[in-house]
């Protein structure tokens, strides 16, 4: 079982890395994001939807018998992997057949450690990051050209022929610096990845964000997949001084190809990642 624990309040100080080879060159792992600015927006969508989008292993955690989904842009402007953009797209899964219901969130960990975020998407903005992000993490990334806009109290990330998302600052709920599981396939596993994270994130209702379908692409077909080109979103969500952490993955189940998984599948489990998975299955 991965224990999720608190950001410490100095997210980097005593963390070792080690390079780890990608063929756009060695990255530092875990990688560090020092500095950077985050909007996004929350959806509920039909759950066959979600379910046809997720890998093999996975299903979509039901609320009110909807999927939730995420779509978060992130300018990641002091970053290890060098400065760029990222608009990402995810859904809430379970791994495992086991279906408890909610009250037993209350009963610890070990059920928390089947949820996390899906990353079923994911577009940037350097060639460098992505070769990074789809070999030592598995993330579904391809590079493309995303902006960031700011005009007053209005931002706006635009992944460029594809979709846009625009969020109006206003009052909002903070919460704290919180562990952000994933869930990515790295060479047919299925793995999952604590993103230790060091900023707040501030949340206000849907009607502050707007996404748009621009065009087509890898991320708009998706969008329009999740029907998210027909739905309002349900919250909004910002940060500013995002810091993060991004770790080794571990393995938690098999996930066999299937339809729904991507032809360009990433390439098996770095040797590090394989060390720590097998300490923590006991292998």
């Amino acid at each position: 079982m991965i224990a999720a624990t608190a950001t410490p309040p100095l997210l980097f100080d005593g963390v070792d890395q080690v390079l780890h080879p990608t063929s756009a060159g060695p990255r530092p792992v875990p990688s560090f994001t020092r500095d950077g600015r985050l909007l996004g927006a929350v959806f509920l969508v039909a759950l066959e939807r979600a379910c046809a989008a997720l890998p093999a292993g996975t299903e979509p955690v039901s609320l009110l018998g909807r999927a939730l989904v995420t779509v978060v842009a992130i300018d990641h402007r002091h970053d290890d992997l060098g400065p760029h953009r990222e608009l990402a797209i995810a859904v809430l899964a379970r791994s495992g057949p086991i279906r408890p219901p909610w009250w037993r969130l209350a009963a610890g960990p070990a059920w928390l450690d089947e949820l996390g975020l899906c990353v079923v998407g994911d577009a940037v903005s350097a060639e460098a990051a992505a070769a990074a992000g789809a070999e030592i993490w598995g993330l579904p990334r391809y590079p493309a050209t995303l902006r960031f806009e700011r005009r007053h109290r209005v931002q706006r990330a635009v992944l460029e022929g594809e979709l846009s998302l625009t969020l109006r600052a206003g009052p909002a709920l903070p919460t704290p610096p919180l562990p952000l599981p994933l869930f990515t396939t790295v060479g047919g596993a299925l793995v999952r990845v604590f993103l230790q994270t060091g900023h707040r994130l501030r949340w206000s209702p849907g009607a502050t964000v707007r996404l748009r379908v621009l065009g087509d692409g890898p991320t708009a077909a998706l969008a329009r997949r999740l029907g998210l080109d027909a739905r309002r979103p349900l919250l909004a969500l910002r940060a500013q001084a995002v810091r993060g952490l991004l770790p080794f993955g571990y393995r938690v189940a098999p996930a066999h190809q299937d339809a729904h998984r991507r032809p360009d599948s990433p390439g098996p489990l770095s040797d590090r990642a394989k060390e720590m998975d097998a300490v923590a299955n006991g292998c």
